[in-house]
């Protein structure tokens, strides 16, 4: 790669860098701050446990095929 290459690369990145700070900048000083905040706590919740529901659901599913069977041994057992 030639310095030329090399020198527009390396400006294109500070500019994309410096854009993004920019935005960020904006976004956290406006009003709504209180509503990006809960939106970014979400987030980081969702990225450090992304299957949450999934296994919520698979665990009210166990529980209640458990009480299926409960049932099903406590009749068996009346008989």
């Amino acid at each position: 790669m030639d310095l030329g290459q090399a020198a527009l690369v390396i400006v294109l990145t500070l500019i994309l860098v410096i854009a993004f700070n920019v935005a960020i900048y904006f976004s956290l000083r406006g009003e709504r701050t209180t509503k990006q905040i809960e939106l970014m706590r979400k987030v980081a919740q969702r990225v450090r446990r992304p299957w949450k529901d999934e296994d919520e659901q698979l665990k009210e599913l166990s529980q209640k095929v458990r009480d299926l069977k409960d049932n099903d041994v406590d009749k068996t057992a009346d008989e």
